[in-house]
């Protein structure tokens, strides 16, 4: 037993010892797969990954323009709405009947005092 766990012992450091040149022997193999087997027999999957991947940052651009026209035209009808609704008041105080008897005083025009009357013509 003892012998045979000794010869066990002796061949791992053999192969521990030829590993290192085998090893790197492995390790070039493998690089050379990698870069010509690999990339040649899954070119369409890359090209497909590399569409998606355009794809996915078009629509973040578009979404991104979106956005930024969202937000300019929610600024604009905000200014419309204050613009509107300051005429309207300018409106409602120009039209108060104070108003527009101060304005009209220079050309000589006063309110009435009578309520006005009623004019019918006969039909023949």
């Amino acid at each position: 037993m003892q012998d045979e766990a000794f010869f066990d012992e002796t061949e791992q450091l053999e192969e521990a010892s030829s590993a290192p040149t085998d090893t790197a022997a492995r390790k070039r193999a493998w690089r050379l797969r990698i870069n010509y087997r690999f990339i040649v027999q899954h070119t369409p999957y890359i090209l497909f990954l590399s569409g998606l991947a355009l794809v996915y940052i078009a629509n973040i651009h578009y979404t991104e323009k979106k956005i930024w026209d969202i937000n300019r035209l929610d600024k604009e009808i905000r200014e419309l709405k204050w613009d509107y609704i300051s005429r309207k008041s300018d409106l409602m105080y120009n039209s108060k009947m104070s108003e527009v008897s101060d304005k009209v005083s220079g050309q000589g025009l006063k309110p009435l005092n009578t309520p006005p009357q009623k004019i019918e013509v006969e039909k023949k």
